[in-house]
Formats: structure tokens, sequence, C-alpha cells
């Protein structure tokens, strides 16, 4: 280099001591999963030195930070790819320095970025926004239905209750009848002898009948077959003393028509009745 020109330069330096100036127009709004490309001019009498810009998404507080390429003289550019802006929008600033160090120059500033709008998908399409889903209208209050009166229930008819069929009465046991009976005897001696009357009484004995119950009749039943059983008896044994005095009596057989013997008396039976003559 000629001395002459680096002469030029140390004095040219030495007088610059402002930062670089940066003209830009901002972006405003990009559409959804595009990049933001950000372009500025940058110019300096010494140089521009690490021209850059910081980018944050919407909701966050730290910036990143993307460096910018020269595209020219004084023209610079950087890209953030649309991947990385997942958000409904994102602020930025640039700032740079010159050689000599001087800066930052900022065109926007960590207080106070530019902001950029990310378009929704309705937006772009141009439909407009779709309407609040309407409330369900309130249904109208209904009246209550009248309550219907239930109806008695029938009434059972009483019951009649059968007269009471009053228990029989007890009806009079008749006396029982007395009977004698004479049986006559035969003599065949003429002497005069004692004779006896075999008289057979028979009497039932009265049985009192209860008023009431099946178990009473029965029992009377029972009293009642027996005494006839014992008057039959008593008849048959009547019958057969009766035939064995007249046989007796007939064969002369019979010790009272025998003469009495020595020591012993003699009885005599008195027999009342018709003779056999008779």
């Amino acid at each position: 280099m000629h001395p002459l020109l680096s002469v030029l330069l140390m004095v040219a330096s030495a007088a610059d001591s402002a930062p670089p100036s940066i003209s830009h127009a901002p972006v405003r709004r990009i559409d959804p999963d595009s990049a933001l490309v950000i372009k500025a001019h940058i110019s300096d009498p010494s140089g521009v030195f690490d021209p850059s810009v910081s980018w944050r998404l919407d909701g966050e507080s730290v910036f990143r930070r993307a460096a910018m390429v020269a595209k020219g003289p004084g023209d610079f550019e950087t890209t953030i790819p649309g991947a990385n802006l997942r958000s409904k929008s994102v602020e930025y600033f640039i700032e740079a320095f010159d050689e000599q160090g001087n800066g930052p120059a900022r065109f926007g500033n960590p207080d106070k970025p530019i902001r950029v709008a990310i378009a929704s998908l309705e937006e772009m399409a141009g439909a407009p926004p779709a309407p609040a889903p309407a409330s369900p209208p309130t249904p109208a209050p209904t009246a209550a239905p009248a309550p219907v009166a239930k109806a008695a229930p029938p009434v059972a008819p009483a019951k009649v209750l059968p007269p009471a069929v009053p228990p029989p009465s007890p009806q009079p046991v008749p006396a029982p009848e007395r009977k004698t009976v004479q049986v006559p005897l035969a003599q065949s001696d003429p002497t005069p002898s004692v004779a006896t009357a075999a008289k057979t009484t028979v009497a039932a004995a009265p049985v009192e009948r209860e008023s009431r119950g099946p178990v009473v009749f029965g029992v009377i039943a029972a009293v009642l077959g027996g005494a006839g059983i014992l008057v039959v008896a008593a008849a048959v044994v009547a019958a057969g003393v009766v035939g064995t005095v007249l046989y007796l009596n007939a064969t002369g057989m019979a010790p009272w028509s025998q003469p009495a013997q020595k020591g012993v008396s003699s009885v005599d039976i008195q027999v009342s009745g018709p003779s056999p003559a008779e």
C-alpha cells in the first residue's frame, strides 16, 4: 500500500467516532410456516462489523441472535426458517458495530422491538372468522300437571255369619221297665213240699245321656248294648235253671223228693203255680 494512502486511512479512522447507520423497511406480517427474511442497509466510514438480528416469539422473554450476511456494498440480510416461527407473532431488532468498535447501532431495541404478525389459515383464505356457537335456547317452563285424585278402593261387603245352631236339648231317658217272670214247677210227689218261686228281675240301670257331643252318644250306645247282653244272658240262665228243676222233679231225682236220711233234715220246697194235673 502506498504510504500516502495508509496515512489517509489512519487520519480517517482517527476522525470516526460514530456508530454505523442502519436503514431498514420493517416486516409487519408473514404467512404461517413462511420464513422471515430481514434486510437492512448498514454503512460506516471505517466499515461495518458483526451486523445481527435478535428475535423472539410471542410470550418469550429472551431474544435469540441470528447473524446477517453481506449481499452487496452495505446490504445485509438474514433468514429465520418458518419451522421456528410456531406462534401468533414474532419480535426482532437489528444492531451493528463498525471496525473501530463504535456502537452498537440499532434499528429497534429490546424494549421496543418490531412486531411481525403471523397470519392464521382463516385469514389467508379470506374467510370470516367462525361465529361463536350460539347458546341453546332456554326451554320455557312447563306447568306442573294437576294432581289426579285417586279413586277410593272398593269397600268389601261385610260377611254375614250364619245363625248359630243351638245344641240339641237332652232327651229324657225313660225309666227301665221291671218285669217279673214266674216259672211254675211241676210237683210229682203228693207230699206237700215247699215250692220256691224263682223270680228274675231284670232292670236296666238308668243311664244319663249327655246333652252334647258325639262321644257321649257313643258311650250311651255302648252301655245300652252291654245292658241288653246282660238281660239276654240272665234270661238264658233263668231258663236253664227252670228246665233243670222241672227235669229233676219229673224224674224223681230231685233231692227234695227223696226220704229224709238220718242226720239229714228234709227241706220242703213249695212251688207255686198250677199242678201237672191241671
